[in-house]
């Protein structure tokens, strides 16, 4: 078994550069290799083939059918050599000056070598760049304008506008917002969708609703926002706000709407029970007729405490605090399997791992990439 250090060392070296594209296959090898991977499964041109990858000392790769030598040999028998995944839907927002190094260890480690914090992000770009672009990194990285936070600093709807067309401007990837977590008029959403659409980047939107009988309207509304507006508009986690109970019809909905000129995608995590912070409003009075759940029914994450009436209202005062509900909440047969049918949905995390020992970390901040991996 490798070890979580050897991976890394592997990983760092193979993940910026492995795009394996028609010109790096090579007829005569060379032993100019510094590494080398045989025995696996590379995903070149589109497919599967059994191929050898060889890493020169410029960084390099070729790939080929023939074998080839190096001082160093990886076998990969049984596995799959591609090119780094990309995590669209990252977090590390808590602390990441303190915590940016393990969060990024761990993204790399299950085979992502771009991870873009597309959730929240920053409220400056320009202040998070100033910050982590002299440091070292595991992984290329990117924020885009966390309108949450915006939204706390910052009364005014013109300074709100003002801030995020900055960040764009300073090198955002997108806006992104939540209004589950954080309702906002539905005329404040279109002027953050303009501001996108003015910069050609996505509006990253967690929906309004995730309750069976409202969950539709909430991705009604995301379609009615890309079509307003013209905005490229990602739902976040479509399985578990928007599509839990209804993923068919959701999917439908978003369906008719690209066909008909909207541009809307979005992204689910394999895993079939979510999970967030017990300050949030998903957890407001009524919360458990919305999701069927009772206090026993969550799970603190890192000590796997069970809750019950009274744990629950002392630790919901507190921030940081994550729970689970319990695993099939979300049937995957119901929900991911179907999205991931389509052609506008893609993986991405929602989690990171911050801290490491009994870490009340977000339960998908480790290997949804390789779980997803596995399952094909």
């Amino acid at each position: 078994m490798v070890s979580r250090r050897n991976a890394l060392k592997n990983l760092a070296l193979l993940g910026g550069s492995l795009a394996l594209g028609p010109s790096v296959l090579v007829g005569q090898e060379r032993s100019a290799y510094k590494i080398v991977i045989k025995n696996g499964r590379v995903f070149h041109q589109g497919r599967l083939e059994p191929l050898t990858v060889g890493i020169e000392a410029s960084n390099r790769l070729k790939v080929s059918p023939r074998e080839m030598e190096a001082p160093v040999v990886i076998d990969a028998s049984g596995l799959i050599v591609s090119p780094g995944f990309v995590d669209i839907l990252a977090d590390n927002a808590g602390s990441p000056q303190s915590t940016y190094l393990t969060f990024e260890k761990y993204k790399l480690t299950d085979g992502a070598t771009t991870v873009l914090q597309m959730h929240g992000g920053a409220a400056s770009p320009a202040q998070f760049h100033q910050q982590f672009d002299s440091r070292p990194h595991y992984v290329n990285y990117g924020v885009g304008v966390f309108v949450m936070v915006l939204r706390n600093q910052y009364a005014a709807l013109a300074t709100r506008y003002q801030l995020t067309e900055k960040g764009l401007a300073e090198g955002g990837l997108g806006v992104c917002h939540s209004i589950e977590y954080q309702p906002t008029p539905y005329a404040e959403l279109k002027e953050y969708a303009k501001i996108a659409a003015k910069y050609e980047r996505p509006f990253f939107l967690h929906l309004r609703h995730s309750s069976p009988v409202k969950e539709i309207e909430g991705v009604k509304e995301a379609i009615q926002l890309a079509q307003d507006t013209g905005a490229r508009v990602h739902i976040d986690h479509l399985h578990s706000t928007g599509g839990t109970h209804d993923m068919p019809k959701a999917l439908e909905l978003i369906q008719n709407a690209n066909l008909t000129g909207a541009e809307i995608t979005i992204c689910v995590y394999p895993y079939s029970y979510w999970a967030t912070y017990l300050i949030s409003k998903r957890f407001d009075p009524g919360w458990q007729e919305r999701f069927g759940l009772s206090y026993e029914d969550l799970t603190i994450v890192g000590t796997g405490e069970k809750l019950n009436a009274q744990t629950f209202q002392a630790y919901r005062q507190k921030h940081g605090v994550l729970v689970a509900v319990p695993p099939g909440t979300m049937p995957m047969e119901k929900t991911v399997n179907l999205a991931l049918q389509t052609d506008f949905c893609m993986i991405g995390s929602d989690g990171g791992i911050e801290r490491e020992a009994r870490a009340n970390n977000h339960p998908r901040g480790r290997a949804v990439l390789p779980r997803r991996c596995a399952t094909e």
